[in-house]
């Protein structure tokens, strides 16, 4: 809970986390880099090359690569690079249309000696030996299948590929390419996209007999391509379609999981309100420390050590303020008017030969009686709420972020230019939980918190899922190979699940009236005019401090103290100064009271919650490289590129 002049380190701590996390999730994980456009030419070039392909009947081609390479510096050799995700773009009936695909490579081998490494980019294959140094002239041969699969266009299939690719950082001359189609095709025309320095140059050629030849003669710079391209008739391949199963299921399940989470919530959900009984003074039977509890469902030291004001209120005790200290007397013992967990601190604090206690001295014993407190007020008052309600909120925002996860990692695999693995669709479904969980803090905190305080932690928490889902559905949104929406219809389905954790209703109402009085004099505190305050406050002298501690601990303390600025207030009996302090100024020096023990408590308990003072009050918290387009070079899937090493 968080109260006038506290902040809670909770929401900030925890965002700063996830935006770490989510920041760095694709730039670390996948090893993304700025294009390379340097030209190396300097230090090699390939003076021939010769390829010869077979387009298979599956999508897939044969590819036999020769290079003629000049070395001008040391090297072990050459390195050829293959993308394993490429996306195109084509027009199809006058609309641009964009398709993502993953790519697979088999059947590699090589006339000298070589490796291969695979990442979630693409292939890298290292050509040469690295135990000695290539000579001034090398030739290397480089044969492998790349396996383009489904092309996912309905109304034609094509060849559409960079034979030469755009990664390449040096020159490539004398280029021979000849192509042949295992299946039988019909004569058609075959477009030659060649870059070059200033834009590409096109040619076009015919194929004769399954097959053709192309020769270009001139040099290729570095970074720019060779890209062939030709349309086929629908159903010239022979691929597995993609299938959209996994979409259904996905789909299916989502919508069963929300139907059943809707039965739920109109079947468990308290449909009755609290009806607020309002209070004109503070409730008998009822703590400030039980009444934090029962506003929020949440208990901190703080509200506990509110309870000095409360027992000063009593008669219990004064609160002298002498030197610059505060000093607690004991005015009479704790008895049974008092609830078990304030007798235990009670006489903590005054042992039988002990009548005076400095809230600034650090007593660990005290510091772990009101630690103890919590399970006991807890015990006390969880009465007034539904476990089973609260367990499904809870239950609620972590399917809600697992189902997200889930779908993340499924269409991934369908139209993702970067697979997500397991690993980093859990970190994904703990990012969302998280900033689901902070939305949902915020509106179960609304009563105490401060509107800045809300609105910051809603903030942040939106702002948590749209960093997620807008970084996924970058990657991942394409409506003609991903036709049921998994990035726009399920995730927006499932917010109905955190809309149900936040509308649940999780109080018990009927005979707890204790419920209603806490919110009646939360009411009372903030509506009621000044006039009728300053009536009561005659007709009752202590009204002031009587109430204070529930003001704080409901987090409005501030408000209280603003009625009676134009109200005169005598000094309570159980007050004592050794300064001229009038008016309303005790309550302010009474709440740095209560911010001091709990500082010192919080010190003492080691706990990460520490607080910042200053001048007595707390202000703060201690914080724990893909083808673009159709028709240019480069367009196509595969090519890649390569270097020297």
């Amino acid at each position: 809970m968080k109260k006038d002049g506290i902040k809670s380190k909770f929401p900030l701590g925890v965002v700063a986390i996830i935006i770490l996390i989510f920041a760095f999730l694709f730039l670390i994980n996948y090893n993304f880099s700025g294009a390379n456009t340097s030209d190396n030419s300097d230090e090699y070039q390939i003076t021939k090359l010769d390829i010869l392909a077979t387009v298979n009947e599956n999508n897939s081609i044969d590819i036999i690569e020769t290079y003629n390479v000049d070395f001008y510096v040391s090297s072990h050799g050459i390195y050829r690079t293959l993308n394993k995700y490429e996306q195109i773009s084509y027009v199809d009936n006058g609309n641009p249309k964009y398709e993502r695909y993953e790519i697979s490579l088999s059947n590699i081998d090589c006339s000298t000696y070589y490796s291969v490494s695979e990442n979630s980019n693409g292939y890298y294959i290292k050509i040469g030996d690295p135990k000695s140094y290539a000579s001034n002239q090398e030739s290397y041969t480089l044969s492998y299948t790349i396996n383009l699969g489904d092309d996912k266009i309905t109304s034609f299939d094509q060849l559409y590929y960079n034979f030469v690719g755009t990664g390449w950082d040096t020159k490539i001359s004398n280029i021979s390419l000849s192509v042949k189609f295992e299946k039988t095709i019909t004569d058609r025309e075959i477009y030659i996209y060649i870059g070059t320095e200033n834009e590409d140059m096109t040619e076009t050629i015919m194929i004769n007999n399954n097959q053709f030849y192309y020769q270009y003669d001139g040099t290729l710079p570095a970074h720019k391509g060779l890209t062939v391209r030709t349309i086929l008739d629908e159903g010239y391949f022979e691929t597995v379609k993609q299938s959209h199963l996994t979409d259904y299921l996905l789909l299916g399940i989502s919508v069963a999981i929300v139907l059943i989470a809707t039965i739920i919530f109109f079947t468990q959900n308290n449909k009755s309100k609290v009806i607020p009984i309002v209070e004109f003074s503070a409730p008998d039977g009822i703590t400030p420390a039980d009444a934090g509890y029962i506003i929020d469902k949440k208990i901190d030291r703080g509200e506990i050590s509110a309870i000095i004001v409360y027992w000063a209120s009593k008669g219990y005790l004064q609160i002298k303020e002498s030197e610059g200290k505060t000093i607690l007397i004991k005015i009479k013992d704790a008895d049974d008017n008092m609830k078990g967990y304030e007798k235990a601190i009670f006489n903590t604090m005054f042992p039988v030969d002990k009548k005076e206690y400095d809230i600034s001295s650090e007593n660990i014993k005290v510091a772990q009686e009101i630690n103890n407190a919590k399970a006991p007020i807890t015990a006390e008052n969880e009465k007034f709420f539904s476990k089973k309600i609260s367990t499904l909120k809870i239950l609620f925002i972590a399917v809600f972020s697992i189902l997200f996860a889930i779908i993340t990692y499924f269409t991934s695999r369908q139209v993702l230019l970067i697979e997500i693995g397991v690993l980093d669709s859990i970190l994904i479904g703990t990012g969302v939980f998280l900033g689901a969980y902070l939305i949902y803090y915020a509106f179960s905190r609304k009563l105490t918190m401060r509107p800045f305080s809300f609105f910051m932690t809603l903030f942040f928490g939106f702002l948590v899922l749209l960093t997620a889902y807008i970084t996924i559905a970058y990657f991942t949104f394409n409506p003609y190979s991903n036709p049921l929406f998994n990035t726009i219809t399920l995730p927006m389905l499932l917010l109905t699940l955190l809309l149900f954790a936040i509308l649940f209703n999780e109080r018990i109402e009927g005979k707890n009236k204790e419920i209603g009085k806490i919110l009646g004099l939360r009411r009372f505190i903030l509506i009621t005019e000044k006039d009728r305050i300053k009536k009561l406050a005659n007709e009752n002298p202590s009204l002031f401090y009587d109430i204070l501690p529930y003001a704080y601990v409901l987090g409005i303390s501030g408000q209280w103290i603003d009625k009676f600025k134009d109200i005169e207030l005598s000094t309570p009996s159980w007050y004592l100064s050794d300064q001229n302090i009038v008016s309303i100024y005790i309550g302010m020096r009474l709440l740095t009271s209560i911010n001091t023990l709990n500082f010192v408590m919080v010190k003492l308990l080691g706990t990460t919650l520490g607080k910042i003072i200053v001048a007595g009050k707390i202000i703060g918290s201690i914080g724990g490289g893909f083808g673009k387009g159709g028709g240019h070079s480069g367009g196509g899937l595969g090519g890649g590129g390569g270097g020297r090493w």
